[in-house]
């Protein structure tokens, strides 16, 4: 199960490790279809049966309003892998963000 709060332990964009003062803002909250993280806010859908299993996230308010951002994840315990393509084009295949891509790879624990 997906909903609750997460707090980011690493993440990458691009190839590029976030600081550890920029990652200790991030945290994403999910709850009935709805997703918040900062500012940015709007709806998720999940297929658990895809594998790796899919999550599209449609931004309705803040910086990705109006974006279709095409992600997997990977759920084990407390642990939760997210793989956003944030340039909207298609859904990531693995878990890895190339340098210079626009893949986002975020791994968050469960506050």
């Amino acid at each position: 199960m997906l909903d609750g709060t997460w707090v980011a332990t690493s993440a990458l964009l691009g190839g590029n490790a976030f600081p550890p003062a920029v990652l200790a803002t991030i945290r994403l909250t999910l709850s009935a279809g709805q997703y918040m993280m900062g500012n940015d806010k709007g709806t998720y859908r999940v297929d658990a049966r895809a594998f790796p299993a899919a999550i599209d996230v449609s931004g309705i308010d803040g910086p990705n309003k109006g974006r279709q951002i095409p992600a997997i994840y990977e759920l084990t315990g407390d642990d939760l892998t997210v793989c956003y393509d944030l340039a909207c084009e298609a859904r990531p295949k693995s878990f890895h963000s190339p340098a210079g891509s626009k893949l986002f790879l975020v791994k968050y624990r469960r506050a």
